[in-house]
């Protein structure tokens, strides 16, 4: 597939996505990482959707890519973050909090590690509350997920 076909495949996948069509777009992302497996959009957008379906073990497959890919993006980080945590890989999770902030001295991460330590009751309810905005924040002005198709 040539790089063109291969964008106008992700442009609908966002659509597709954008309409809460996540399994559709889930079906030509999944394509679209075979076929270009170095695309850390292709893998963040996959993570989501999954995600969004309820397959968590897949949706952390596909953010660890993306973290792999790029590890100072915040979205992949708190993706990964989110599909660990919900599979009550908490350790996990957290030591995925504490890379992203070595490395990028996130305020925002510092906090949730202090939120975490203080009050584990309210920090899982707080956690995916704060994942849902982040996404939705970023869907609204769709500037994340679109660009260099390969960035």
């Amino acid at each position: 597939m040539n790089k063109d076909k291969l964008y106008r495949e992700y442009e609908k996948a966002l659509i597709l996505r954008g309409e809460g069509n996540y399994r559709a777009a889930k079906d030509i992302l999944s394509e679209l990482a075979k076929e270009s497996p170095e695309s850390f959009l292709v893998h963040l957008v996959l993570g989501h959707c999954y995600w969004k379906l309820g397959e968590i073990e897949s949706a952390e497959n596909a953010f660890q890519n993306a973290v792999v890919l790029k590890p100072l993006r915040r979205l992949a980080s708190l993706g990964l973050f989110h599909s660990l945590w919900d599979q009550g890989k908490h350790e996990n999770a957290l030591m995925e909090l504490k890379r992203f902030q070595t490395l990028s001295h996130c305020d925002e991460y510092f906090e949730m590690l202090l939120a975490a330590q203080d009050d584990w009751v309210n920090f899982d309810e707080s956690m995916k509350t704060a994942f849902r905005n982040v996404f939705d924040s970023e869907d609204k002005n769709n500037s994340t997920f679109s660009g260099p198709w390969l960035d």
